[in-house]
Formats: structure tokens, C-alpha cells, sequence
């Protein structure tokens, strides 16, 4: 057989070995079997990633709303150990806000908030000479307390006297009091108590 490739060979004048050109075939057949393996390789690796991503994402997609109803959450309890501060400091004012003044005839307050306006209104249904130290109000809640003590001391008859921007008397009917230092709000006082 050999003498016929040789003959053939020679006749039409090719180089050409046939076993080696069986041998290339099946060389290039091994390689596109390696290249389709390595090629599904890769396709299997893109999926991998992918999928990877997807889940990665979802899990962000999942956990961001988590974090943010924790955040909430958490907020939610802020506020409410902070509203439960604010209600255990009103009873707290209330506790101290009842003070029995029965046997005083004076009584000097420092108002913190408009809650306190209830007490001094009692002090002057009582009838007793309150001053009232407006100092720790912002404007806007020291007007809404001179409003709302104004209400009590028309009930009483009794009068309001402005001893300094944040400092006002409230002088009830049958009292009668002297300050000292303006001949105006002295006169104001003397009247007031009549």
C-alpha cells in the first residue's frame, strides 16, 4: 500500500502522507472536543456568576428593607422611652405642683412650661399674691400663660402687674401691695388692692 501512496504521490506530484493526514484530523477533532468542553466550561461559569449575582442582589433587595424597618423599629422605641421620660417628668411636676399654700399669703413661682399655668391659676382662685418668674419661657408660651392666668384673674377680679419683662404680679382684689422704685405701678398697686 505504501508503494501506491508513494506511486500516487508521485504522479500527481503531493507531498502528502495520508496516516498524517488521519492524524491531523484526528488532532483537530481532539482540539474542537477541547474547545467545546472548555467553551461549555465557560457558559457554566458566566451561569455560576450570574446566578451568584442574582442571589447577591436579592439578598440586598431583602435585607435593605430589613435594615430599614430595624432602623424604624429602633426609632419607634426611642420615642416611646422618650415620650415615657417626658410623661414620668409631668407627674413628677404634678407631685410637686401640689403644695398645700393654705397657710401663705405669697407665692413665688417659677413657671418651666404651660402645664404649670393649672397651679398658679389655683393660687389665685385661693386668693394669694403670686408672682410669676417667666424667665425659662420661650415668648409664645409665656404669652399663652399670661393669657390663660388672665382667664383666672378676671374670675377673681384680681389685677396683673408687670414688675420686669419676665416678672409679673397677680395682686388678688382685697389685697393691697407697695413696690417700691415706679411711681406709676405704685399707684397701680395701691388701687389694685382696693
Amino acid at each position: 500500500m505504501k508503494k501506491n501512496k508513494g506511486l500516487l504521490n508521485n504522479l500527481f506530484g503531493f507531498g502528502i502522507d495520508l496516516e498524517e493526514d488521519e492524524q491531523i484530523e484526528k488532532d483537530e477533532k481532539i482540539n474542537l472536543t477541547q474547545m467545546e468542553e472548555d467553551t461549555e466550561i465557560e457558559i457554566e461559569e458566566i451561569k455560576e456568576n450570574k446566578i451568584e449575582t442574582e442571589i447577591e442582589t436579592k439578598k440586598n433587595y431583602t435585607e435593605e428593607p430589613y435594615q430599614n424597618f430595624l432602623k424604624e423599629e429602633n426609632e419607634k422605641e426611642t420615642y416611646k422611652v422618650e415620650k415615657q421620660e417626658k410623661v414620668e417628668e409631668k407627674k413628677e411636676r404634678k407631685i410637686e405642683s401640689y403644695v398645700d399654700v393654705t397657710s401663705y399669703q405669697n407665692v413665688v413661682s417659677r413657671i418651666k412650661g404651660f402645664e404649670d399655668s393649672k397651679k398658679i391659676a389655683r393660687y389665685i382662685k385661693e386668693n394669694k399674691i403670686v408672682t410669676l418668674n417667666l424667665e425659662e419661657l420661650d415668648t409664645e408660651t409665656a404669652q399663652r400663660v399670661i393669657d390663660f392666668l388672665s382667664g383666672a384673674m378676671s374670675m377673681k377680679e384680681a389685677s396683673l402687674v408687670e414688675i420686669s419683662k419676665c416678672v409679673y404680679v397677680s395682686v388678688p382684689k382685697n389685697q393691697r401691695v407697695l413696690f417700691e422704685g415706679q411711681r406709676n405701678t405704685e399707684k397701680f398697686f395701691r388701687e389694685a388692692g382696693k
